[in-house]
């Protein structure tokens, strides 16, 4: 007897292998399709993962920036000393303007606080910039960044209000987002504005 047959399709095939071909083709499709899934499902948790590792260093960036400005106006040393690395260079634009190193710089604005018994920083227009590399940011946890200042301080002569633009460079240190360097452009000053009353004591 014959070991082949024609089966309903009008295939010629070994008894019963027709069918057995068919059912391998099929897996076979089966798992290749699975592989490709996997493989784009792996793409997109890590183009996902990149961009929400983007979103949290803006986040905390946003969130320097404003530590910066109460520390600064609420005389918090400490808070003062974690906004900065330990080599950071601030150039605040003026006379014996580059601090360099956290002793320095937290010297340098304790002699603020000692000339202006209040201040008041506002930062606005604040843009970073975490690099283009397609794996999100950089290994090395850097950034940079600029935003606008307005500052109003109160001398014994009434207040004064200034600001400027702030130029920074990030970097990551224990963990944590930090300003590395931040210098200070375009500054400018009103003057005291007479005809104010002023606040007592």
């Amino acid at each position: 007897m014959s070991r082949f047959h024609v089966n309903g399709s009008g295939c010629t095939s070994p008894e019963r292998r027709c069918g057995f071909d068919l059912v391998a083709a099929a897996g076979s499709v089966t798992s290749r399709n699975t592989k490709a899934a996997t493989v784009a499902g792996m793409s997109d948790m890590r183009d996902l993962s990149a961009r929400l590792e983007r979103v949290e260093a803006e986040l905390a960036l946003h969130r320097l920036a404003y530590r910066y400005c109460v520390a600064a106006d609420h005389r918090d040393l400490d808070l003062w000393r974690a906004v900065w690395t330990p080599d950071a260079v601030w150039d605040t634009g003026g006379l014996d303007h580059e601090h360099s190193g956290i002793d320095a710089i937290c010297a340098a604005v304790q002699r603020q606080w000692q000339a202006f018994p209040v201040m008041q920083h506002g930062t606005v227009n604040h843009v970073v910039d975490l690099g283009t590399a397609p794996e999100g940011i950089t290994s090395e946890g850097t950034a940079t960044g600029r935003s606008d200042v307005i500052v109003h301080v109160r001398t014994g002569d009434g207040w004064i209000t200034g600001g400027g633009t702030y130029l920074d460079r990030y970097r990551r240190h224990d963990g944590e987002w930090r300003i590395s360097r931040r210098t200070v452009t375009r500054p400018f000053d009103l003057g005291p504005l007479p005809g104010l009353p002023q606040p007592a004591g």
